[in-house]
């Protein structure tokens, strides 16, 4: 589809912008009637939660030892930045005491802490969108929510110049070409993300969930191919390529949303 659209056999298709807006429109809208998946009242306790945080402090726990461990050899004189070892244990000790914090059912008051002068205003600032967002988590879900619908359109021109680098100096694919797959692309990704939050929420078999999971990196591996005629290897390794880029640009657009929402 992304291949005849872009060659002008666009009378049996919908358009790329038509149909993300719709999917975007369809996405939410399953994740409204879904409702929130997270309880904050501490209603409806799972054991698979309670595990997840107790295997997490074990974890949190080997990781200040080990970082103790070093600071401890390297004031014997054995070697190492005593600063940098010592904001290491800082940062463990902290990671530690918000897990159980999480266990006790309450919230550390600060997520972030400044090592420098030039990094407080930003802690500040961190700190007290945590503090906004501890205070009425629901009210911080539904903005999330709401910002990620309305600016959505973000993630096409956030992802065209990753997908650029992996035909920098084609002159047959330009900004158009990667425009139109990006957005046939994210399309469907937003309706797998949607089919797997209903079938989870609704109790869906675990086998079928695991597959529309696994079948995101194949769907970009034959998008790719189609799309510019690559062959089985270069459709392959740029398949990696596009799934860490994906991963980047979902960071960029998360980090966009809260600040946001923290403004």
């Amino acid at each position: 589809m992304t291949r005849e659209y872009i060659d002008g056999r666009r009378a049996s298709y919908v358009s790329p912008i038509a149909l993300f807006l719709f999917v975007v429109f369809l996405t939410f809208a399953v994740f409204n009637l879904l409702g929130s998946p997270i309880d904050f009242n501490n209603q409806g306790q799972n054991k698979g939660i309670e595990q997840g945080i107790s295997e997490a402090e074990q974890e949190a726990l080997t990781a200040q030892a080990t970082a103790e461990a070093k600071l401890a050899e390297a004031k014997a004189g054995k070697g190492g930045d005593i600063d940098r070892l010592q904001r290491d244990v800082d940062g463990a000790r902290n990671a530690v005491t918000v897990i159980r914090a999480a266990q006790g059912g309450t919230l550390p008051t600060n997520i972030a802490s400044a090592n420098t002068t030039a990094e407080k205003s930003a802690v500040d600032a961190i700190n007290r969108a945590w503090q906004h967002a501890r205070e009425n988590p629901e009210l911080t879900i539904y903005k999330l929510q709401n910002s990620a619908y309305k600016y959505s359109w973000l993630l096409i021109p956030l992802s065209v110049p990753f997908l650029w680098l992996l035909f920098p100096f084609s002159r047959r694919y330009r900004l158009y070409d990667h425009t139109v797959f990006v957005t046939y692309s994210l399309s469907f990704m937003l309706m797998l993300l949607a089919a797997i939050s209903a079938l989870t929420v609704w109790g869906g078999a675990g086998l079928v969930v695991g597959a529309l999971f696994f079948y995101a990196p194949f769907h970009m591996y034959r998008q790719l191919r189609d799309a510019y005629d690559l062959t089985r290897f270069g459709a392959w390794w740029r398949t990696w390529f596009v799934s860490l880029f994906a991963f980047i640009v979902l960071t960029l657009f998360a980090t966009i949303m809260t600040l946001l929402v923290a403004v």
